[in-house]
């Protein structure tokens, strides 16, 4: 969008060339170099107008925050207030000018490389702008050369100092990364946003791994992988219990969090060509995304989300020891293992959200039935397969309310098994066939399923 500059300076300028004493509550204040800056209503109105307009410009828009613009807007008001009313419109055009400037001039571009957590690959995976790869020792070598090379121009460090800091280097950022899988991409932004926007596609581009990779029936709690830090990792924790009736103990050790490393094969990779992963590629890239791809990334969003919440693996340890006996009773091969499924509520709800993210199409839809029609329109052929699927989705829908309006509700590991792969599949087949049944703006996905009910 183009920015109307003049509608920033009139804005500005009505501010700046307000002399008389404020009406009105004051609605915005700061103080700069010991200036301080009162707004009323109308003020307050004409600047929201300036922060607006600035707004269309796409690389501030992508490089600043909201905050960061508005104290911007605040430090031109300030310098220009203390000049003379002459000299005022003459500045904030010069001000505005060199604020684009300036933030063009902050703009470069930047690699990133991240660890992935929990993800084993054969070889270089791309998605998107985003490469999963090893990092070799071949990659070792070639970052600790980038940071020499840098360090070693820093005049003020002596040659013992450089050494430290080039040492210090390698042991706390590189070779931490050593042999494990990494994402790498590129981003042109200022340094501040630019680490958000990388971590951010790095997120969206693992969040597509878990839509082609993760699958309830792989195991109730599996795999997840994720950025570093950023998810749960598997880990042990012990629980002491002891019955107060009659002295009884119980201790018990669960495992939470990822059993196993998500491994991206040759046969994975094959289903992911077979499930559109060049089509999700294509739509990554494009600068100027349609209505429905966006819908399809927010869906996907919310299904990686449901692997991020653990379910729990019990390796009980029954003592049952009584005060008297000090007998330690035989374990039964059921009390090897026990899986606990308190958190299957949970990932009911993000199914659901995925569901509705994916086929909702405006916010005062009925979202039951809705999401009900269109996946059975979407997913099944012939009338009996299409009610069958349709009253499923329905009762699912009636445990995700009994969850969101009640606190709980039970739910089998085999009923949210399938409604997982059912939002898998409904995701995936609109990606296969969004460009075939001609599905771009909002109005065509409504017409597709209009035409759908009364045909």
């Amino acid at each position: 969008m183009t920015v109307d500059k003049s509608i920033i300076k009139g804005a500005l300028l009505f501010i700046c060339m307000d002399t008389q004493p404020k009406q009105g509550p004051t609605v915005r204040f700061w103080s700069r170099n010991n200036i301080s800056f009162l707004l009323n209503e109308q003020e307050e109105s004409r600047f929201a107008e300036a922060v607006r307009e600035i707004l269309k410009n796409r690389m501030v828009s992508e490089n600043l925050t909201i905050r960061e613009i508005e104290e911007k807007v605040e430090d031109i008001i300030s310098r220009t207030s203390q000049l003379s009313a002459a000299q005022r419109q003459a500045n904030i055009v010069s001000e505005i000018d060199n604020f684009f400037k300036s933030i063009k001039k902050e703009i470069k571009e930047y690699q990133f490389v991240v660890p992935i957590f929990n993800l084993k690959i054969h070889k270089p995976l791309q998605i998107g702008g985003v490469r999963f790869k090893i990092f070799s020792s071949y990659q070792v070598k070639k970052w600790v050369k980038l940071f020499r090379e840098v360090i070693v121009s820093i005049p003020r460090y002596n040659a013992q100092k450089k050494k430290e800091f080039i040492e210090l280097i390698l042991q706390e950022n590189i070779e931490p990364l050593r042999n494990k899988v990494c994402a790498e991409t590129t981003v042109k932004a200022r340094i501040e946003r630019a680490r958000e926007i990388a971590l951010r596609k790095i997120a969206q581009a693992v969040d597509i791994l878990k839509l082609y990779c993760l699958v309830m029936e792989r195991g109730p709690y599996g795999s997840n992988v994720g950025l570093v830090g950023e998810i749960l990792g598997s880990s042990a924790r012990a629980t002491l219990v002891r019955s107060i009736s009659d002295g009884s103990l119980h201790p018990a050790l669960e495992r939470v969090g990822p059993l196993s490393e998500l491994e991206i094969d040759s046969k994975l990779l094959k289903m992911m060509k077979k499930g559109g992963i060049r089509k999700i590629n294509k739509m990554l890239l494009t600068k100027k995304r349609s209505w429905v791809e966006n819908k399809v990334l927010r869906a996907i969003y919310w299904y990686s989300r449901i692997f991020d919440t653990p379910l729990r693996r019990v390796d009980e340890k029954k003592i049952l020891l009584k005060k008297k006996k000090h007998k330690r009773r035989k374990r039964s091969p059921k009390e090897e293992e026990i899986v606990e499924y308190g958190h299957l509520n949970d990932r009911l709800v993000k199914s659901m959200l995925a569901f509705e993210s994916l086929l909702i199409i405006d916010k005062h839809e009925s979202i039951q039935n809705n999401i009900a029609e269109r996946s059975a329109y979407f997913l099944r052929k012939g009338y009996t397969k299409r009610k069958d699927l349709k009253n499923f989705i329905k009762d699912m829908y009636d445990l995700r309310s009994d969850v969101v309006h009640r606190g709980f509700t039970y739910v089998s590991v085999g009923e949210l098994s399938l409604f997982i792969s059912y939002v898998r599949e409904a995701i995936i087949t609109i990606i296969l066939k969004k460009d075939r049944l001609g599905l771009r703006t909002q109005q065509d996905f409504y017409e597709w399923f209009e035409k759908k009910k009364f045909s």
